[in-house]
């Protein structure tokens, strides 16, 4: 009802965020797409798909209903979501792999990234106000998408430029005059918390302060003690991983304690 009416008022595109959980339980069957754009999988939705196998599967989905399949060739489930895919035309976008369209040159800044785009005999400069390998990936895809609509690689770059980022999401905050760089972040799931940390180390200069990304001292993420990140019991290695990247940062002890449920002991070690 709701795509009726904005074609009735003379809307000619609309770009959707379709969920796993939508095209699960056909609540969007019927709605053909354009291109569809697959970005990556992360632990998340479990308690729904109950496993990550599943997860694939329901996204999969989507590329049995659009024209245009674009996904990111350097995400490792990318193999089985592309094994029985019906879209006709499939399309992959990478910065470590080969791919339709890549992204070269890549250099993160504390405020930005630049990269050099390539797709086919198309090149461009990309410049993005927004922080982090994240802003790449996301660009790439973006630009996929509106590549394979026949916007050229340049008209996209130059969207993009205009671009300043979205709030809550890497946000700079102004630091006239100071050595250091004050990003805000509203990441709170134990993925999405651990790339920003992650993405943080690729540009810092210096250290890493132990409350980056919003973490206040002694809330830990806001996870609660044995909470372990949403991590599931045997993961003990995943744990520690995610401890090692909290401790680089410099959070104490009883933080790293309480987002992973390590011991004070199992923490010296590392």
């Amino acid at each position: 009802k709701l795509l009726r009416e904005m074609a009735d008022a003379g809307c000619s595109h609309v770009v959707m965020e379709v969920s796993s959980h939508a095209l699960y339980l056909d609540r969007v069957y019927g709605i053909r797409y354009a291109v569809g754009v697959y970005t990556n999988l992360s632990r998340d939705h479990l308690d729904f798909h109950h496993t990550m196998e599943e997860y694939c599967d329901a996204k999969a989905i989507l590329f049995d209903n659009c024209d245009v399949g674009v996904y990111n060739a350097d995400d490792p489930w990318h193999e089985r979501l592309l094994q029985n895919a019906r879209c006709p035309r499939r399309f992959s976008y990478a910065v470590h792999t080969q791919a339709d369209l890549t992204a070269k040159n890549v250099q993160l800044h504390p405020g930005s990234v630049d990269f050099d785009a390539e797709a086919d005999t198309e090149w461009a400069q990309v410049h993005v106000d927004t922080p982090a390998l994240f802003t790449v990936y996301n660009a790439l895809d973006a630009m996929a998408c509106c590549w394979n609509l026949g916007v050229p690689l340049a008209e996209c770059a130059d969207a993009l430029a205009k671009n300043h980022g979205v709030k809550g999401r890497m946000e700079i905050i102004p630091t006239p005059g100071k050595s250091y760089t004050i990003l805000n972040d509203y990441s709170h799931k134990p993925d999405a918390l651990e790339n920003v940390l992650q993405s943080v180390k690729g540009f810092a200069k210096g250290r890493s302060e132990g409350e980056a990304a919003g973490l206040k001292k002694g809330e830990a993420a806001g996870l609660k003690k044995g909470e372990a990140v949403g991590l599931k019991k045997g993961e003990a290695q995943k744990q520690r991983e995610i401890a090692k990247n909290l401790k680089a940062l410099n959070l104490t002890k009883e933080q790293i304690a309480e987002a992973t449920g390590l011991s004070a002991a199992e923490i010296e070690k590392l």
